[in-house]
């Protein structure tokens, strides 16, 4: 039977129990030898300035240390193999801290909201990373990452200053936004090692100049220096740096290009076949937009917070969408839908559905008239146009449309 051990005047085996200090008012823990594990919220929102950890200790576990806001640094001492969720989660005076090189597992959200840890140096131990893991650690400058890391999750580093990060050759798959709202980021380069990419790496990075696929990678390239992810087999963009598409792409991925904020037209090469969802979106300064006639397809929300789009053009030998009589939108043909629209668009008569946002974030769009062929708009089909005052709806469509538009337009609903 396993000794007892006094901790502040409670007892213990080898397992701090769940919830065992919640809250306690203590500037320095000592843990003894003998324990090993630190179970769930064991110090959670405690007062404490230091701690030192016991050499027998294996496992720190889930919130174990969640809102230590008085904890400045720590050192894991080299017994632990495993890190839990949200263990250090939202100490913001958290400084330093040191990993040892028996870590193998950094559970999901284990240093979140740390907002003054500067740097990270992850011992070559670790396998495993989850995701925002370093979610909103708006001081960290320095990160090394494990020569063993397989997947890097997604949103690991979320609003992070680096403005370089090596990912190690080890990595084979990258999940979409693993790298969000790292505002200094320049630079992205991607090992030869990568096999998957499920999305864009990068979201919102608006200083990113650079990005790179090793040469000798088998499923992705950047081909002729394109600052580009491109999927090989496919020819698909997944993730671009710049507005202009390389000749050579046939589809673009959901979020693959997103805020160019120094565009007021775009060009989409004649032989791109699908657009994904939020294709160009965020683009404040946008104002002409052409659909070719190669176009099969288009994500949903396409073109979302543009607010300054004053042309819509499709090409009149698309067989898919089509902007008839100059309406200034566009329309999937075969359902007869209006997918985005703009301030100057004139609705055709014989458009039978409006897509969610398909009006979104004109502030200059202050009269909208809907035809009486119109007889489906899903919700929000116009949202954030803080100055519509009017909707002209058909005879008898009033309370339709009034369940339909957002409390917070408050447009006038007038029937024809």
């Amino acid at each position: 039977m396993s000794a007892s051990i006094t901790i502040c005047g409670k007892s213990f085996t080898n397992k701090i129990e769940d919830k065992a200090f919640y809250g306690f008012y203590m500037s320095f823990v000592e843990i003894p030898e003998g324990i090993t594990e630190i179970g769930e919220q064991s110090f959670a929102d405690c007062k404490i300035e230091r701690i030192k950890l016991p050499t027998t200790l294996k496992k720190i576990g889930k919130e174990a240390f969640y809102h230590c806001s008085c904890l400045t640094e720590i050192d894991i001492p080299d017994s632990v193999t495993e890190i839990g969720e949200y263990a250090f989660s939202s100490c913001k005076n958290l400084k330093r801290i040191s990993l040892p090189s028996s870590l193998k597992k950094i559970s999901s959200y284990a240093f979140a909201h740390c907002q003054n840890l500067t740097e990270i140096d992850i011992p070559d131990s670790v396998a495993e990373i989850g995701e925002m893991t370093f979610f909103y650690c708006k001081s960290l400058e320095k990160v090394k990452l494990p020569k063993s890391l397989k997947e890097l999750k997604s949103e690991t580093f979320h609003s992070c200053p680096f403005k370089e990060l090596v990912l190690p050759d080890s990595i084979k798959l990258i999940e979409s936004h693993s790298i969000r709202y790292c505002n200094e980021l320049e630079t992205l380069y991607v090992p030869k090692s990568v096999e998957v990419i499920e999305g864009p790496i990068t979201q919102e990075c608006i200083k990113l100049k650079v990005i790179e696929v090793d040469r000798e990678n088998s499923f992705y390239d950047s081909r002729e220096n394109c600052n580009a992810i491109i999927e090989t087999a496919t020819n698909t963009l997944i993730q671009s740096c710049t507005p202009n598409i390389h000749p050579s792409v046939t589809t673009i991925s959901g979020n693959a290009l997103l805020g160019f904020d120094n565009i007021e037209k775009i060009y989409i090469p004649s032989i791109i076949e699908s657009l994904g969802f939020c294709i160009f979106s965020g683009c404040k300064n946008l104002k002409s937009i052409s659909i070719p006639a190669s176009v099969k397809e288009i994500g949903v929300y396409p073109f979302s917070d543009c607010p300054n789009i004053v042309f819509i053009e499709v090409d009149k030998d698309n067989m898919f969408y089509d902007s008839r009589n100059n309406c200034n939108a566009i329309i999937e043909t075969a359902t007869n839908t209006l997918i985005k629209g703009c301030p100057t668009t004139i609705i055709p008569n014989g458009v039978e559905r409006i897509a969610t946002h398909a009006f979104d974030n004109y502030n200059n769009l202050y009269e909208l008239t809907i035809p009486e062929s119109v007889t489906f708009v899903e919700e929000s089909f116009v949202c954030y146009c803080k100055n519509l005052k009017i909707i002209k709806v058909a005879k008898g469509k009033a309370g339709f449309y009034r369940e339909m538009v957002s409390d917070v337009l408050k447009p006038l609903i007038v029937e024809e």
